[in-house]
């Protein structure tokens, strides 16, 4: 927003008498794929950045400043090796080379930049007195790792790797990030007021250094870090009982987060001074700790035969897929909102298939246990062409327990990929 296109275009929006629809809440959530004619090598993308990063100190540096000759020979550099560097790969990547791809745009930009935005776009409401302290403008989404349609090398195991290294993306950022505010915040009581709140969260850092004894900031700061690694060391299996108490979800760190804000404005601490912090806990309320959104997507007829394989089984219908529409929208009907009992409780053994389909629902409830409902929001059902597409979904997301007969944890959606699927639908 250099130009600042984004408040003038908010101001006109209000200004044409329609104010009220920048108060609803309004989400615009891109997805990154893997798609073979987008991805990039690393390579190419560290050595893409060597440039910018070039670009940019020409234009800040002031030419007094400015080795030229210096400056010149590194850019040749670079563009020579560019020029030597192969664009593509002969090799297909694998899914945990595609998740370490697009982490690099995430570590490189996206974090702070979709951060800034909306620290931008909460700052236009603010000034045209619109509410806007909740709104979140822009969220992430995920494909690698969860869109198996077609693609056999998605398991559940790709599905928790996948998920995992978002998560250790995002926790770096924030001990990163915390890091730099244990820096910036060198507070001493004896020079500035201290909430209680904030003493209190000072008392319990394990930092015992005499020369932190009057820098309570620091201290809880301390606190705050400690109980972040242990979140991280509990989320990536690293160590199960961590020394530290960890934060058992994002809204607990970022709540320590507000604390030690609060504890600047009470001092009366300028905007300027606030910034960092303010920005770091808007950012925590766009990722999480699980970064972006996993989309799962899987074809309609690989759920219709785990389904039918279920039924069997338990010898609720032995031919399910024989059956006419209207008989399997009543089927399923009623193991949704009438039957209390999982179908798998009577599985004895089950296909290649089905184990597989079953152990990706399965990860999906233990990681949104793990790092809440955010993680996998929504599971997409290629070649949907009737209600009973949406239904068995749903019943195989019964039996790992994200779906009941009032919730669901899992957003179905269908995709209608012909024009008379779409008509009837």
């Amino acid at each position: 927003d250099l130009e600042g296109e984004l408040p003038a275009t908010l101001a006109a929006i209000k200004q044409a008498g329609k104010g009220q629809v920048l108060q609803r809440p309004m989400t615009i959530e891109p997805v990154l794929t893997a798609h073979p004619t987008q991805v990039q090598r690393k390579s190419m993308l560290d050595l893409m950045d060597k440039l910018y990063g070039l670009l940019t100190d020409y234009r800040n540096t002031r030419p007094e400043f400015l080795d030229r000759q210096a400056w010149q020979h590194e850019l040749e550099a670079v563009i020579e090796i560019i020029l030597g560097t192969d664009l593509i790969r002969e090799q297909k990547l694998q899914v945990a080379n595609e998740i370490s791809n697009v982490m690099t745009y995430y570590q490189k930009s996206l974090i702070e930049s979709i951060t800034d935005i909306t620290l931008n776009y909460r700052q236009a409401l603010s000034d045209l007195e619109i509410e806007s302290q909740q709104v979140l403008p822009i969220t992430m989404g995920m494909w690698i790792g969860g869109d198996r349609d077609g693609n056999p090398y998605v398991t559940a195991e790709t599905l928790r790797l996948t998920a995992s290294i978002q998560s250790q993306v995002i926790l770096d950022y924030y001990l990163s990030s915390l890091d730099q505010l244990y820096r910036r915040y060198s507070f001493s009581s004896d020079l500035v007021a201290v909430t209680p709140e904030l003493a209190a969260l000072a008392e319990e850092s394990e930092d015992y250094s005499i020369f932190r004894q009057k820098e309570p900031y620091r201290k809880a700061l301390n606190t705050i870090k400690n109980r972040l690694c242990a979140s991280k060391s509990l989320i990536l299996g690293e160590d199960s009982q961590p020394e530290a108490q960890a934060y058992p979800d994002a809204e607990t760190f970022k709540a320590d987060l507000v604390l030690v804000l609060e504890a600047l404005k009470a001092d009366g601490k300028e905007s300027h001074t606030l910034a960092p912090l303010e920005s770091l806990i808007v950012c925590v309320e766009i990722f999480g700790f699980h970064l972006a959104s996993i989309d799962l997507r899987q074809d309609s007829s690989i759920n219709e035969a785990c389904v039918a394989e279920l039924l069997a089984q338990a010898k609720v219908e032995e031919a399910y897929s024989q059956l006419d529409e209207a008989s399997k929208v009543q089927c399923l009907l009623y193991q949704l909102t009438l039957e209390p009992r999982r179908l798998s409780s009577a599985l004895n053994q089950a296909s290649e298939i089905l184990h597989r389909e079953m152990a990706i629902y399965q990860a999906v409830a233990d990681l949104q246990n793990r790092l809440g409902h955010r993680i996998i929001k929504r599971h997409i059902i290629s070649h949907t062409t009737s209600v009973s597409d949406l239904l068995e979904l749903a019943l195989l997301f019964k039996e790992v327990g994200l779906v009941g007969s009032d919730f669901a944890h899992v957003q179905l959606v269908p995709l209608f990929e012909t024009i008379e699927d779409l008509e009837e639908a």
